[in-house]
């Protein structure tokens, strides 16, 4: 889902954001002056057409792969603080699915280990954090962590987090973690 708020409210040098789909996140960074973007995205046809659009954008960068295994990768070469968006899940569209439905776990983990703690944190749909089972036609885990599970993940990245909740898709299903 785009980003329905000002980005550039929550602006650091570099812009990562996991689940490109069809480009409209790095739209709203390149609009908001983001140094560097990059965006991970699973599913080969939306990675190709995102690869095309954002051909002539030198600062963009569009990584093919499950984000809660290529975040950590990426990570080791970025030492400016970045403002994640935290978007990769199923949507129940016949893209590829990965390993589970959400990465977030993976996702939060790769965080927790880069060495800049005062990142932002965006994360979108905070509505299905607590749908944690497994799905019946899939057999696979759907990622989220529950809501207090995280929000304990964010305080291990963070204890000084400010945490409040921006509008998305809905009322109030961005969860803003920043400092």
């Amino acid at each position: 889902m785009p980003i329905q708020f000002d980005l550039s409210e929550y602006k650091n040098p570099i812009f990562i954001e996991t689940g490109t789909y069809n480009g409209d996140g790095v739209v709203k960074a390149l609009e908001s002056g983001f140094e560097q973007i990059f965006s991970i995205e699973l599913d080969e046809g939306r990675y190709q057409n995102c690869k095309e659009k954002f051909f002539d954008n030198d600062n963009v960068e569009i990584l093919l792969g499950d984000s809660g295994k290529v975040l950590p990768e990426l990570l080791k070469k970025i030492d400016k603080k970045v403002t994640f968006w935290l978007d990769a899940h199923y949507c129940g569209d016949g893209a590829t699915v990965g390993e589970k439905w959400c990465p977030f776990k993976e996702e939060l983990d790769a965080i927790y280990n880069h060495k800049i703690k005062q990142n932002t944190i965006m994360i979108n749909n905070w509505n299905c954090m607590n749908n944690t089972h497994i799905d019946n036609n899939t057999n696979r885990e759907v990622g989220y962590i529950g809501e207090e599970n995280c929000l304990n993940k964010l305080r291990m990245i963070n204890q000084n987090y400010e945490l409040y909740f921006e509008h998305g898709s809905e009322i109030c299903d961005v969860l803003i973690c920043t400092i």
